[in-house]
């Protein structure tokens, strides 16, 4: 195989700078073996090889400006990430005090002493409590119930009254009461009934400590001091179910006096308080 050498590529520095194609024929008999692609016989062969140039191009220097524009965009890409540290780190520290700390406190700051601290000071107002924890005002006081609120006036008498007794009139009792005030001496009969209620007469009389003798009324009045159809419940509900009855006449100061009741039916007869079998219920009272 016999080579031919064909025109040298270009040199560097050539107008069209750039590679020149080189080409070499070849001539392979069938004993030339050197090559992959040798037939059974004889071949013109030619190849052609492309070649780089001398020297590859290369990048201009940096200019100065260059160099400089680039420090300065260098530097304030850290600065921005120097910055971009101290905020997260800041957030982060913020963040971490709202979870540990109290909730609804806040920390106080720290106190330092200055040389003002030494002046005098006017003391600050006290702060006002807030309002969940200011005392409650006290409940205004209830009103006073008017008399119908509050009942009919008891009997005057307190204490000095004698035992409930049972009476012939179904479901009803009564007693003889009997007080002083100012020298004047008052009979007072009260009733009620066990349950229900009824309508009932009343009759008062007074007689000596013997319980034989009327001293009060006269002789004109043989039932007594009477009330008439008087309304009887368990207790009282719009009227008193008691009733009282001063006695004019002069008493004995010192002398023991019997206070006689009877109570009956309405409309039912009276008592004959000048029989001496009839006393009704008796209380014994002092004239002082």
């Amino acid at each position: 195989m016999t080579g031919q050498p064909q025109t040298p590529p270009n040199q560097p520095g050539d107008a069209a700078d750039r590679p020149a194609e080189r080409s070499t024929s070849f001539t392979a008999t069938p004993a030339d073996r050197a090559r992959t692609y040798q037939t059974g016989r004889d071949q013109n062969i030619h190849e052609h090889h492309h070649y780089a140039p001398a020297a590859l191009p290369t990048a201009p220097a940096p200019t100065r400006g260059t160099l400089k524009s680039g420090v300065t965009w260098s530097l304030a890409a850290v600065v921005i990430l120097a910055l971009g540290a101290v905020v997260g780190v800041d957030l982060w520290q913020r963040h971490t005090a709202q979870d540990t700390g109290p909730a609804g406190e806040t920390a106080a700051p720290p106190v330092t002493a200055s040389a003002s601290s030494d002046r005098p000071r006017s003391p600050s107002p006290s702060p006002t409590p807030p309002a969940s924890k200011a005392k409650p005002n006290p409940p205004a006081p209830a009103p006073a119930p008017s008399p119908s609120q509050s009942g009919p006036p008891p009997n005057p008498a307190g204490e000095n009254c004698g035992r409930w007794n049972t009476t012939k009139v179904p479901r009803t009792e009564v007693r003889a009461c009997g007080r002083v005030e100012d020298d004047r001496f008052y009979m007072i009969a009260e009733w009620r009934t066990t349950s229900g209620s009824a309508l009932v007469d009343v009759y008062l009389w007074l007689k000596d400590s013997t319980g034989k003798s009327v001293i009060y009324p006269e002789q004109g009045s043989p039932t007594g001091i009477g009330f008439h159809a008087m309304a009887a419940w368990p207790t009282p509900q719009d009227k008193p179910q008691w009733k009282e009855w001063e006695v004019r006449r002069d008493l004995v100061h010192g002398a023991s006096y019997e206070v006689c009741v009877s109570v009956t039916e309405r409309n039912g007869a009276g008592p004959s308080i000048y029989n001496p079998t009839v006393s009704g219920f008796q209380y014994r009272l002092i004239y002082p």
